[in-house]
């Protein structure tokens, strides 16, 4: 049988502040948290380049519902949102 190791904080993982109250546990704040979450998602690039890929291995499969962009050769259910998105292009 494993134990569980709990770990006691009475200060923030992130900036050191004590923590408000029991019920926080790790970080003081939301700010910290996110702060943790996106440097834990994107420290290798793990989180970013593999959705990348994965968008545009189903942007490659034509489908009747979807339209093709002319920037890219992509097709999407919504190029519109694409375009804005991805190209930065505005109307």
């Amino acid at each position: 049988m494993t134990k569980w190791k709990v770990e006691i904080r009475t200060t923030c993982k992130i900036c050191g502040k004590p923590l408000p109250n029991a019920r926080f546990r790790t970080y003081c704040s939301a700010k910290c948290r996110n702060k943790r979450n996106n440097d834990k998602q994107n420290k290798d690039g793990y989180g970013t380049n593999w959705q990348r890929d994965r968008r545009s291995k189903i942007a490659s499969v034509p489908e009747p519902d979807k339209t093709q962009c002319y920037i890219c050769s992509g097709w999407y259910k919504n190029v519109k949102q694409h375009i804005t998105q991805s190209h930065k292009l505005n109307k």
